[in-house]
């Protein structure tokens, strides 16, 4: 394979760190991105808040990550046309909220609790937008 055909690198990760999600911002336009750890605790964070990289650069916190929030899970931006969310765990259990109720935070903090579980051993697993239409 040749030099030409590898590409460059977007982001340096750490060992034990991974990928959970990518969008693209406009830097013209404030957006706001939601971020869900897999205990059930989330929020939104101005899109504002994160300066730009350069390529191979590691990143810039976006939680205040703990054995009480656990990892983050999912990251995105929320879409102008989104109203409500939907949020299942390991074992099942759906939750749907509306996304105007999830507060707005600063980077360096832990949000709110989003989904309570019944079971203390169940995790978020996934996370999705109800689009209006």
């Amino acid at each position: 394979m040749g030099r030409a055909t590898r590409g460059v690198r977007g982001i340096k990760l750490m060992e034990d760190d991974q990928g959970v999600g990518m969008d693209i911002i406009d830097k013209s336009h404030e957006v706001d991105l939601l971020t869900i750890m897999e205990k059930g605790l989330g929020k939104k964070t101005s899109s504002r808040l994160f300066r730009g990289q350069s390529r191979g650069g590691q990143g810039v916190k976006v939680a205040k990550v703990t054995t009480k929030t656990g990892k983050v899970v999912f990251a995105q931006v929320v879409p102008d046309n989104c109203n409500e969310m939907i949020f299942s765990s390991e074992r099942g259990q759906i939750v749907k909220i509306e996304v105007t109720s999830i507060p707005k935070l600063s980077r360096n903090t832990q949000g709110v609790i989003l989904m309570r579980f019944s079971n203390p051993n169940d995790r978020v697993a996934a996370a999705t937008y109800i689009d209006e239409d």
